[in-house]
């Protein structure tokens, strides 16, 4: 078989009419991806969450290879990485190099949590603040109860758009949903977070929910960011790759599909469960699954692979 049909595509969250991609090229802390509709875009270590890993056939590959003027199949040495995924413990050893105090510390708290001064998206202490107001039981049912079905929803987008975890362009759609639409979703939301079913379940109508709402499959992190916002300390906002690059350092080999399931959001958590006892073992102790999502995006990203490989 070809080794071009174990390859990837990525395709931007926000932007699916520009079709599947190809990194070009990673320098001064940037990535070019060559994109099928034609154009080579650039962008920074901010936005790489948005560029989710895709199945592709070897067809769309070769297409976006002779597009970079590159050879049809690859060269068999270069399906062999320069250096190998980072270990546990080379994660460890970058986090606390990079973060004195661990998750406890300053640098830490300001760049990550947040609530000291001027609050980011990427600050979680702050979303979490503000689902844990608006998200309520209370409020739910009583929107649900007066056919309020939109002011819920927004409630949802208010608080998904205090974060970076899901895409804007996943969000802002959100309020704007026909009363229909709105009511299914919100009565997801409501089960989701308060329905006394199995958590596959009520994330399987969760993920239906979407489904029918946006007329479209919704993204991990729209799926999950709601109950982790809501609940840091028992779920966590799937970040697909980073599930990915992180089960090999755990000796896993997790399914994670490109769209969510509810059948596969919880051996994901068990996952990441996994991850936090194993930081809280090594004396790194998380306040929530949050800072294990962060930790995650942090060591397994390409300037820490970097530094990790040039310390061997």
């Amino acid at each position: 078989m070809s080794d071009l049909a174990h390859q990837s595509l990525y395709q931007h969250a926000a932007r699916p009419e520009w079709g599947g991609a190809l990194i070009a090229w990673e320098r001064d802390g940037k990535r070019g991806y060559q994109f099928e509709d034609g154009r080579l875009r650039i962008f920074t270590p901010d936005h790489y969450h948005l560029l989710e890993r895709i199945d592709a056939s070897s067809d769309r590959v070769r297409t976006l290879r002779a597009l970079l003027g590159m050879p049809a199949e690859k060269p068999a040495e270069a399906t062999t990485p320069a250096t190998d995924a980072p270990s546990l413990d080379e994660q460890v050893e970058y986090f606390r190099a990079n973060y004195p105090g661990g998750f406890s510390g300053t640098k830490w708290r300001a760049e990550h949590r947040g609530g000291g001064g001027r609050s980011r998206k990427r600050h979680r202490d702050p979303a979490i603040a503000l689902a844990r107001k608006q998200l309520t039981q209370a409020h739910l049912a009583s929107c649900l109860e007066g056919r309020r079905d939109r002011d819920g929803v927004a409630s949802l987008a208010n608080v998904l758009g205090e974060s970076d975890l899901v895409p804007w362009a996943h969000v802002r759609c959100l309020p704007e949903l026909p009363p229909n639409r709105a009511g299914a979703l919100l009565v997801g939301l409501f089960d989701l977070l308060f329905g006394r079913s199995s958590l596959q379940v009520r994330m399987t109508q969760w993920v239906h929910a979407l489904h029918r709402g946006t007329d479209r499959k919704p993204t991990w992190p729209l799926a999950t960011a709601p109950l982790a916002l809501f609940s840091p300390g028992q779920h966590i906002c799937v970040h697909r790759a980073s599930f990915i690059a992180q089960a090999p350092a755990m000796e896993l080999r997790p399914r994670v599909a490109v769209s969510p399931t509810g059948t596969e959001y919880a051996p994901l958590l068990a996952m990441a469960e996994r991850l936090r006892e194993h930081l809280t073992s090594v004396e790194c102790v998380p306040a929530d699954l949050f800072d294990v999502h962060d930790f995650m995006a942090l060591t397994l990203s390409a300037a820490a692979a970097r530094e990790i490989a040039a310390r061997r």
